[in-house]
């Protein structure tokens, strides 16, 4: 009996290893079909938009800030919204566009700070498995990015780190709490 739970942790084992490798290679995957995305925020959305008034509204911002060529319709695959629609949301939702061709993108993604100045924000496609790495990141002092299908860290040199203040300038907060008990008398606590 012994021997037989041996060998099925053995099969679970390698199972599991053949799992990894297939999450893997499908995240390799999803990351090859969104290579020429950017997802796009802040454009505005009207009621009703479909997938051709995206597309020219994608190509209406590139002419407008990426100043490397004059862009056409032909220029994108495709674009519409991300998500489903909200009601009563002053935001728009975000705009994906899927450009013809790889160096197209990259000069979309370089006139980020141009967008960034005009109140538009530009990102990569990126995979749930990709975004959750760089979530990860956060708190580090680390920030990262893709390139091949790699993640390439390096230390956050935008973000300025908040000094933190001594023991002696902390000044002690007394917050409200309440008891599991049916009676609810609220009790001090002090925190350092």
């Amino acid at each position: 009996m012994y021997d037989d739970i041996d060998a099925l942790a053995d099969k679970v084992d390698i199972m599991q290893t053949k799992l990894s490798d297939f999450d893997e290679e499908i995240d390799r995957l999803e990351a090859f079909s969104r290579r020429d995305n950017v997802i796009i925020y802040g454009v505005p959305e009207c009621s009703d938009e479909d997938h051709v008034t995206c597309k020219q509204k994608a190509v209406n911002l590139m002419n407008e800030f990426v100043k490397t060529k004059k862009w056409q319709k032909s220029d994108l695959s495709r674009a519409h919204r991300l998500g489903s629609k909200r009601t009563g949301s002053d935001r728009p939702r975000p705009l994906i566009a899927k450009f013809k061709d790889t160096d197209d993108k990259i000069e979309a993604l370089k006139a980020r700070t141009a967008l960034q100045n005009a109140g538009y924000g530009i990102s990569s496609d990126l995979t749930a498995r990709q975004r959750q790495q760089l979530k990860e990141l956060e708190g580090t002092g680390l920030r990262g990015y893709f390139k091949h299908g790699k993640l390439v860290t390096e230390p956050d040199t935008r973000r300025t780190t908040r000094k933190q203040p001594s023991e002696s300038t902390t000044t002690r907060r007394t917050l409200t709490a309440r008891r599991p008990s049916s009676r609810t008398t609220p009790e001090r606590i002090a925190l350092p």
